[in-house]
């Protein structure tokens, strides 16, 4: 197995930031609080994905899908918690989380090549 450098989380964070402004950046976690506080409230997901008013569609999208994804990583992958329980719990389809772990795993993947390539082109330097 490959060894990386002691900046690993450093190439981690270059290959996954998403390169927002700070404004961007706050905007961001404001939305992403405004999610919590929906779901800890017990509100279905289509009621405060619909309630978050960004202007900028994108970001509202970027948003929207790291919260899902952010969240399956919590219950999921750290809690244990089973992919049918979330589901249930947000009143979202099954197919919706099976799919966005499908994404998380591949973008996990795609994220590990990168920072290897990165730490390979490094030690040649």
């Amino acid at each position: 197995m490959p060894e990386f450098p002691d900046d690993d989380m450093d190439m981690r964070f270059k290959v996954i930031d998403p390169g927002f402004t700070p404004d961007q950046d706050a905007v961001y976690e404001s939305a992403m609080g405004h999610l919590k506080e929906g779901i800890a409230k017990g509100l279905p997901w289509k009621k405060v994905a619909d309630s978050v008013q960004l202007a900028d569609a994108k970001l509202k999208e970027v948003v929207l899908d790291d919260f899902l994804k952010i969240t399956i990583a919590e219950r999921h992958f750290q809690g244990g918690e089973g992919l049918k329980h979330i589901a249930k719990s947000l009143k979202v389809p099954m197919d919706l989380i099976v799919a966005l772990k499908a994404s998380m795993i591949e973008e996990v993947s795609q994220a590990a090549v990168k920072v290897y390539q990165m730490g390979e082109k490094e030690k040649k330097s």
